[in-house]
């Protein structure tokens, strides 16, 4: 145990703040930033996420000062958190003994996509955090040996549920994926459940105390709050039909298990379909709560296999008892073994992998440097990723903090828009990120307007190199 936790702690921390270039984390780092100068989201800056993550990371940069380092160390402090908790419930839920809980612990902590996520400042990672412990009450409560508890425990869950929503709004799907249990044990049981209408009713009263109260005052007196937290998902969305939706879902599906996850989600279903069969209850709980994530596969816009990242904490707990299962039948575990010892290795391998823990960004900090020779801490600077913003600290214009390719390739954001912004706030210097998997600014539907509006007011003065990403500078003509 004292050897895996060390390792897991080498793998977190060495090398934490090296690699720079994680564009996605950039746009956060930036709001967190934003937040801890006083600013509110939503209000003051556009942010796509709803606020939790913001404001306790924010908070911290106050004390502290902002660090991408103070940053990810939370996360992955997070994360070694999630893999306590699911040691516990495989000791206390499952029955498992202390080895093969600790094996559904490091297989947690040394899958790649976990490993990696947990070393980057997101809401995913908070989002994370809070359902593991809103999932660890909601077992407590179907314990039978808990069940005088049950209304403070289904209360909690309900509570920790909606702060994993006020993390990321992906939280919610908690709640659906008991309210689904709900209804399979309902009918399963043929309708014959003992107050049923207290088991609905306590976690939503811990929900909306936690989540709804907030959302809804920020509903009231932030205006713009539905359009950052739903409003933009929404405009999102494309037109898919018939076959095309599950074709989509199945390529998505893939993606995710392909993922280095094929050495743990497939063996995890063993222990999934024996909780069916033999009607264990905290399995087929387990797998409802899950069920929800499943339904993103459907979305028809561009899947990222994180939205799926919560169910690999509930296939780690499957894991273990998977083995303890194909451990228990000598015959089949002796053939079986050696495959999935192999799997397992070549899914975990890349989390060990030499070159990306020793990997430094050289090129972001050129670029920093570049922006801290040429302006001044006050002047606005504008490019397609905001984590240029947040590592120079200058400011962006506020509705221009997040230029996806979400939000360009569904024509939220347009060259207009990008043109009012910039001579809102006297940008001074424009980065347009041209190559090395360049894919927002350069997929404007309007891009030659905004090209013709770079021409007229600044002036080009060459190009930049970010590792393999290259920008071209403009710097804004004198008046």
């Amino acid at each position: 145990m004292l050897f895996l936790f060390s390792l897991s702690l080498l793998l977190g921390f060495y090398n934490l703040g090296d690699w720079l270039l994680m564009d996605d984390e950039g746009l956060y780092l930036y709001s967190a930033w934003r937040v801890s100068l006083g600013e509110i989201t939503y209000r003051d800056f556009f942010v796509s996420q709803t606020p939790l993550s913001f404001y306790f990371t924010g908070f911290l940069f106050k004390i502290f000062s902002p660090d991408v380092k103070l940053a990810r160390g939370i996360c992955y402090v997070l994360f070694l958190v999630i893999a306590f908790f699911i040691y516990l419930i495989s000791k206390d839920i499952f029955k498992l003994n202390k080895y093969f809980s600790l094996l559904n612990a490091s297989v947690f902590i040394f899958t790649k996509n976990i490993n990696f996520l947990g070393k980057t400042f997101m809401p995913d990672c908070f989002m994370l955090f809070w359902g593991t412990i809103a999932l660890y009450f909601v077992l407590k409560a179907e314990d039978k040996s808990s069940s005088e508890r049950r209304a403070l425990y289904l209360f909690l869950f309900g509570f920790f549920g909606g702060l994993a929503a006020l993390s990321k709004m992906f939280g919610i799907l908690l709640l659906f994926g008991y309210y689904l249990f709900l209804l399979y044990s309902f009918i399963s049981k043929k309708g014959s459940q003992n107050k049923i209408h207290l088991r609905v009713l306590h976690p939503l009263v811990g929900f909306l105390l936690s989540f709804g109260i907030i959302y809804v005052l920020m509903l009231i007196f932030i205006p713009s709050t539905y359009y950052c937290t739903l409003g933009f998902h929404l405009g999102r969305e494309k037109t898919v039909l018939g076959l095309s939706i599950v074709l989509n879902s199945l390529i998505n599906l893939l993606k995710f298990i392909g993922n280095h996850n094929y050495g743990v989600v497939p063996v995890a279903l063993v222990s999934i379909i024996s909780g069916f069969i033999f009607k264990k209850k905290e399995k087929i709980l387990l797998f409802f709560l899950i069920l929800p994530f499943f339904f993103l596969t459907f979305i028809p816009v561009d899947f990222l296999i994180r939205y799926l990242f919560f169910t690999l904490i509930v296939f780690s707990l499957f894991f273990g008892d998977s083995i303890k299962l194909i451990h228990s039948k000598k015959r089949i575990f002796s053939v079986s073994f050696p495959v999935i010892l192999i799997i397992v290795v070549l899914s975990l391998a890349p989390t060990f992998n030499i070159k990306k823990i020793l990997r430094y960004d050289r090129g972001t900090r050129d670029l920093v440097s570049y922006i801290n020779e040429h302006s001044n801490p006050d002047d606005y600077i504008f490019s397609d990723f905001t984590g240029i913003n947040f590592y120079s600290k200058r400011p962006c214009p506020p509705l221009l903090v997040d230029v996806s390719g979400a939000m360009i390739s569904s024509g939220q954001i347009t060259a207009l828009d990008i043109e009012r912004q910039c001579e809102l706030y006297k940008v001074k210097i424009i980065f347009v990120h041209k190559s090395g998997g360049a894919h927002h600014l350069i997929s404007l539907k309007d891009y030659s307007k905004f090209q013709k509006y770079l021409d007229k007011k600044y002036t080009f003065q060459g190009k930049i190199k970010r590792e393999f990403q290259e920008y071209e500078i403009y710097f804004r003509k004198s008046s």
